[in-house]
């Protein structure tokens, strides 16, 4: 009776094993999407998107809760003109991490691209109300202004880049230890 209970028990961790109940693999469904986008960075050269979306996507396939998926395959799907599946990713990105300015930035570069500057600009506006305070954003946003013709809005858009980019070249140039000029 113990050699049966055995072999009934081998057959049915087989079975379990055929219908794909249990994996030998233990990584969690995350650290499956993760090296899948490792693997994507890592062993494909920057020509071949196609690679890199197939590797993406199974990431998504992996993980769908794994924003940095959705955010790579979009780039790659605005280098290949594909806008509208950028765009779809990229609705997914925030919608996993809404907090994130830089995603709005990124869809706001695919409504542009779009010569969708209504959006585009809504989108640029958000990642500054996020606090992405960079003059690239700024300077996005101008050029989108400058394409529904708001020319004031765009230069005022430039002179904040001009002067951020001078904040920076100050910050940069200043000695560490140094007082700050209002002490």
């Amino acid at each position: 009776m113990l050699k049966n209970v055995k072999n009934r028990a081998i057959l049915a961790v087989l079975v379990i094993a055929m219908l794909g109940l249990t994996s030998c693999d233990n990584r969690t469904d995350r650290q499956k999407a993760e090296d899948y986008v490792q693997q994507a960075l890592k062993n494909t050269g920057h020509d071949d998107i196609d690679q890199k979306i197939n590797l993406y996507t199974k990431a998504i396939k992996a993980d769908p809760t794994f924003p940095a998926a959705y955010d790579l395959r979009a780039s790659c799907y605005n280098c290949l003109c594909n806008y509208g599946l950028a765009l779809d990713d990229m609705n997914k990105v925030i919608e996993l991490n809404p907090a994130e300015p830089r995603h709005f930035f990124d869809r706001g570069d695919i409504y542009a691209s779009m010569e969708d500057y209504d959006n585009a600009i809504a989108d640029y506006s958000k990642t500054l109300a996020l606090g992405l305070q960079h003059p690239l954003v700024y300077e996005c946003r101008a050029e989108a202004y400058e394409a529904i013709g708001k020319t004031d809005l765009a230069q005022a858009d430039r002179e904040k880049a001009i002067e951020l980019r001078q904040i920076k070249e100050e910050q940069a140039t200043k000695p560490a230890n140094a007082p700050d000029a209002e002490e």
